[in-house]
């Protein structure tokens, strides 16, 4: 049966208090408090079925008044009783009588615990719609008085937590009272009503007309302000913006300067953290110039806080607030009021505060035209490059990237990059990596000639570094740049790729030889038979297992851009021949994988003589592993 039905009924038969139905009762209530949380749950998920055996009617008088008390020392149980009462309506005889689920809410609302308290809420909420007007004003009003009027700090914040949904269902007169009401709630002695209370004002914005809400809850909000309680400013400062938001604009200009620098000047931490968090998207609530100026002063301020988070909060948050800015302020505010600033926090002694600076310095650039980014913002760059801390110099490179936006790539090349150097070799892994990943970027958009000149003997020092990671990161990227420049890398840079594999460390050799198996698709027919076949035939004697291993694999995906045959008889079997004789059993396993499909790719040729000598080798392979 839906629960709409039964919503409209009346009680009807399970109206009947038989005593079949105070059975089924005292046994529900006798496994309600057993000492099993289980079962104990299991009857509260049950409860609709209980309400359909024992009637409606018991279960509003009999059981109903009970539950609280039953469940009174298990705060989760509590917690989905109180949940569950808000979709009890079909279950207690309909719509008539609703209100018989008011009072265990109310007591729920007014429990300690929060879980439980915001579960209640949110079913006495719920059943408003059920009540008429006039059953609101007899029903949840004197609730709602009755949890301001309490000494409970929780019973008051349960009023909070409900005055939304009662004022959007409430008559004009009963609207009134509401709002005197809230006005009282501003001057309770305990910091965490008044708290609520401020989220309160800034959530009903949308639902009081903007004449009654300036005249009657912006002066609470204002009285807030000056509140002595850090927590209360903290929530205050928090919601500034959306209110000011919704205000007209005569009153942002008139009120948001003295809150702000009120707030500027507070001497909690936390209240200035806060602001400068704020402080950008407050800048998009005022319009006249001299105003924003006024906003930017106070945001200027902020990076010589006394407070280490104050200064990095304010730091990070530039990008944001030069976002807010329009076209035609940003460069004059970035040389005026930022670039002072920036340039003495580059001596700043926190590690956090210049970690801060080295995250947003790239970014900055990306607002400003590249002369103000080669004059100021440049040097800044290059003195963070030589920071003492590790974190310092890796966040810098991770985030240059926005650098490499601006249409000036010769600028930096010139400018930058030799400070950069060093931290190709940075003792830090890490700091390498990530200026491995940035040098890269520079590449893809440097052009073949300033890449080759420039930066090419930084890839080769990351192709052999000592970390793994760094190795297979160079890799990869050296494939876009392959892709990019095509047979200009293959005339100039491949080559120097190929010396490495003499290197003395075979893992160095083992990566280069990976760069070549990912470059086999791009590769032109004579570099394969001219150059990389007939090293892999050398590598294929080399002393270390992995490095044949690698070679079988190469040779593996070489083998389908040689067109022929006669092509793959002379080039790419012989060390194939050797290597299936190896004594290492992976190297043996590569050897034969790639020997299959040579022969497939005979077949798809022409099986001929070479086809059937490959077929007879594989045979012998298998033979002998038989």
């Amino acid at each position: 049966m839906k629960d709409d039905d039964l919503d409209t009924r009346s009680d009807g038969n399970n109206e009947d208090d038989d005593d079949d139905g105070d059975v089924l009762l005292e046994a529900f209530l006798d496994r309600l408090r057993s000492q099993d949380y289980d079962a104990q749950l299991d009857c509260l998920n049950h409860l609709t079925s209980v309400a359909l055996a024992i009637g409606f009617s018991n279960f509003r008088t009999k059981l109903l008044p009970k539950l609280t008390g039953v469940l009174k020392y298990d705060d989760s149980l509590l917690a989905v009783l109180a949940e569950t009462l808000g979709d009890m309506v079909a279950y207690v005889g309909g719509v008539d009588h609703v209100s018989c689920l008011l009072e265990p809410l109310e007591k729920l609302a007014s429990n300690e615990n929060n879980e439980i308290r915001v579960r209640a809420i949110s079913s006495l909420n719920k059943l408003m719609r059920y009540h008429t007007q006039k059953e609101l004003e007899s029903l949840y009003m004197p609730m709602f008085r009755r949890f301001l009027a309490s000494q409970s700090i929780v019973a008051k914040l349960s009023a909070c937590q409900m005055v939304l949904k009662l004022y959007e269902r409430s008559t004009g007169s009963m609207k009134k009272e509401m709002r005197s009401l809230i006005g009282k709630m501003t001057l309770c002695s305990n910091p965490i009503v008044r708290e609520e209370v401020t989220k309160v004002i800034v959530e009903m914005i949308p639902i009081v007309p903007l004449e009654i809400f300036v005249r009657e809850l912006f002066p609470l909000f204002l009285a807030l302000v000056k509140d002595q309680q850090e927590s209360v400013k903290k929530v205050v400062i928090s919601n500034i913006l959306p209110l000011f938001v919704k205000l007209p604009t005569a009153y942002r200009e008139s009120y948001i300067f003295s809150i702000v620098e009120k707030a500027a000047a507070d001497i909690s931490d936390d209240v200035r953290s806060i602001l400068a968090n704020n402080l950008p998207a407050l800048t998009t609530t005022v319009f006249e110039v001299k105003s924003r100026k006024t906003m930017m002063s106070i945001y200027q301020k902020m990076f010589s806080d006394c407070n280490l988070t104050v200064k990095s909060t304010a730091i990070l948050k530039l990008p944001n607030f030069l976002e807010q800015l329009m076209s035609d302020e940003k460069e004059e505010t970035v040389e005026n009021f930022v670039m002072p600033c920036l340039k003495d926090l580059i001596n700043e002694e926190s590690i956090s505060v210049r970690l801060s600076l080295a995250t947003v310095i790239g970014n900055i650039s990306s607002h400003v035209s590249d002369e103000l980014v080669v004059n100021d913002i440049f040097p800044i760059i290059k003195k963070i490059s030589k920071d003492g801390n590790q974190s310092v110099r890796e966040e810098l490179m991770n985030q240059l990237f926005h650098i490499n936006k601006t249409e000036n790539i010769e600028a930096i090349f010139e400018n930058l990059l030799p400070s950069l150097t060093v931290l190709v070799t940075d003792i830090k892994w890490k700091v390498r990596l990530a200026s491995l990943r940035y040098n890269a970027d520079l590449a893809l958009k440097a052009g073949h000639d300033t890449f080759f000149a420039k930066q090419h003997t930084f890839f080769i020092s990351w192709l052999t570094d000592s970390v793994a990671i760094i190795r297979e990161t160079c890799v990869d990227h050296l494939v876009l740049l392959f892709k990019k420049y095509g047979y200009q890398m293959q005339m100039s840079f491949f080559p120097v790729v190929l010396q490495q594999t003499r290197n003395q460390h075979y893992l160095v050799r083992i990566a280069c030889l990976q760069l070549i198996r990912k470059l086999a698709p791009i590769y032109v027919k004579e570099t394969i038979l001219e150059t990389v076949l007939p090293l892999l035939n050398k590598l294929s004697n080399d002393p270390i297992a992995n490095v044949r291993l690698n070679v079988a694999i190469a040779i593996m995906h070489l083998s389908p851009n040689v067109e022929n045959n006669k092509l793959l008889e002379l080039n790419v079997v012989p060390p194939l021949e050797k290597l299936v004789d190896d004594k290492d059993d992976d190297v043996r396993f590569f050897a034969e994988d790639a020997l299959e499909g040579i022969f497939s790719l005979s077949i798809f040729f022409e099986l001929g003589t070479f086809g059937s000598k490959i077929f007879f080798c594989l045979l012998i392979v298998e033979t002998q592993r038989i």
